[in-house]
């Protein structure tokens, strides 16, 4: 999640007096690691640093560098691995063309709910929650109002009870 506004402030004011020690990932144009050091920089008028990477797995770069330092509570870490979820279908949708020109019988129309629940668990497991857990983020992130993700983000409501009341009619 982005810092709260009060934080980002303050590390605004910290890049302003001292600079900004640490560079902004970048990957295709996107960054991968620096979102908050990003704005920042933006808030202070500085020039940001940046530096041009190209990882083989950028989730697990990203994980990497940030996961373990971040302190997530279980509900946020669905959260970041529904967000995530995409890279996972894709990757799975890929190892689906494979199996499906190395195996007879072994396609798509043959299994979609493996291409799904491995992808979900994949995501889970990366962000060590579990798959039912990126399923409620994503039903929060997909039916859900954007109040109701940035509670989540913020550690204010437990993804379950949000992708509850995600479920409920406006």
């Amino acid at each position: 999640p982005m810092m709260e506004d009060k934080e980002l402030q303050e590390l605004a004011e910290d890049i302003r007096e001292k600079g900004q020690f640490e560079p902004i990932s970048i990957c295709d144009d996107m960054i991968l690691d620096g979102r908050n050091r990003s704005a920042a920089c933006l808030i202070a008028g500085v020039e940001p640093v940046t530096i041009g990477v190209n990882p083989r797995d950028p989730v697990a770069y990203v994980l990497s560098l940030n996961l373990h330092r971040r302190h997530l509570t279980p509900s946020q870490g669905s959260m970041c691995a529904a967000r995530a979820r995409a890279y996972y279908d894709e990757q799975a949708k890929e190892r689906q063309q494979v199996r499906k020109g190395e195996q007879s019988g072994a396609s798509v129309e043959n299994l979609p709910h493996l291409e799904t629940g491995k992808a979900r668990d994949a995501a889970g497991k990366a962000f060590g929650v579990s798959g039912k857990s990126v399923d409620y983020a994503t039903r929060v992130i997909e039916k859900g109002i954007p109040e109701l993700a940035k509670a989540v983000d913020a550690g204010r409501m437990a993804v379950s009870t949000a992708a509850t009341v995600a479920s409920e009619t406006p």
